[in-house]
């Protein structure tokens, strides 16, 4: 006897029941709350974009000269077979 569990129908019950309880506490929500929550995801969002950008300014990128090197093997070895077997295809 195979016993088979449904972990699908399971994870879609638990993210409707959850979906559900959001909406329920969204509807709660007085316009100055909602409008108060939407200031307050708007302010961290701009918080994390100045952290991002200000990291993406410490950080310099330097090409490593092995992968550079595979990479241009790689690419050479990709046109001579495409020029090869495309030069039989046809």
């Amino acid at each position: 006897m195979k016993i088979e569990k449904r972990y699908y129908d399971i994870v879609a019950l638990q993210c409707a029941e959850i979906c559900e309880e959001l909406l329920q506490e969204k509807e709660r929500l007085t316009e100055e709350e909602w409008e108060a929550e939407a200031h307050a995801i708007e302010n961290e969002l701009e918080k994390l974009k100045r952290r991002c950008e200000e990291k993406s300014k410490t950080m310099k990128k330097e090409p490593d000269e092995k992968k550079s090197l595979v990479f241009q093997e790689l690419s050479e070895c990709a046109v001579w077979m495409a020029e090869y077997y495309g030069g039989r295809a046809g």
